[in-house]
């Protein structure tokens, strides 16, 4: 005869190998991204017609978690910033939607300016840039995102477009990130608080998100 506390401990395996089943079963394979995803607000984040991007107003959660709590972070964010008061924020380091533990990196468009601010638990946002002429001439926003948790001031946040000139009529793109490409570096801002998990998701907020990757800089 099995234990119950044995049969207790088989039941909880089943049913986390069915939620990671079914998260996975809902992923398409036409939206570009690492890890597979989790759509919490399913009413108004959805698929476009063509299965290729996710559009709407709400929440993602991506399954895999991140390297480790005080890890470095790149994210690669293509998305369509179609409204005028449309953003995208990007949560990194943090336990969930209900918690609000995390780093968050938002890109807001307000009517053509580009702005990005970060913020960090309990402390207010800090406007870190911002290009009143981006979208004047394109809705798209193609960037990479470095987040590092657990840097002397607590986090440090780099933004790179993959253009030279983004806000540009006649786009010039680079094949690697560098000083001539980057448009946000937090530097010596004193930020108070740092991230207290290691997940990472975006809320979106009319927007079509085309494609987002992470990749892990700690393991480098």
């Amino acid at each position: 005869m099995i234990p119950l506390g044995v049969k207790l401990r088989i039941f909880k395996m089943f049913l986390l190998f069915l939620f990671i089943f079914f998260i996975s079963f809902g992923c398409s394979p036409d939206v570009e991204n690492q890890t597979g995803f989790l759509i919490v607000d399913k009413e108004t984040v959805q698929f476009s017609k063509d299965e290729k991007v996710l559009e709407g107003v709400g929440r993602v959660l991506f399954q895999q978690p991140l390297f480790g709590l005080y890890s470095k972070e790149l994210y690669f964010i293509k998305t369509e910033l179609f409204h005028e008061n449309s953003s995208l924020v990007l949560h990194s380091h943090f336990s969930g939607f209900v918690k609000e533990d995390g780093i968050k990196v938002s890109f807001i468009r307000d009517v053509n300016s580009l702005i990005i601010k970060v913020s960090t638990p309990a402390y207010p946002v800090q406007e870190l840039y911002k290009d009143e002429d981006y979208f004047v001439r394109n809705q798209m926003l193609e960037i990479y995102t470095e987040v590092h948790n657990g840097t002397e001031n607590f986090i440090s946040v780099k933004v790179w477009s993959t253009y030279i000139n983004p806000s540009g009529s006649l786009k010039k793109s680079t094949p690697f990130l560098s000083q001539q490409n980057l448009i946000v570096d937090s530097g010596d801002t004193l930020f108070y608080s740092k991230g207290q998990g290691m997940l990472w998701g975006v809320s979106l907020n009319k927007v079509r998100l085309i494609k987002i990757t992470r990749e892990s800089l700690s393991q480098k």
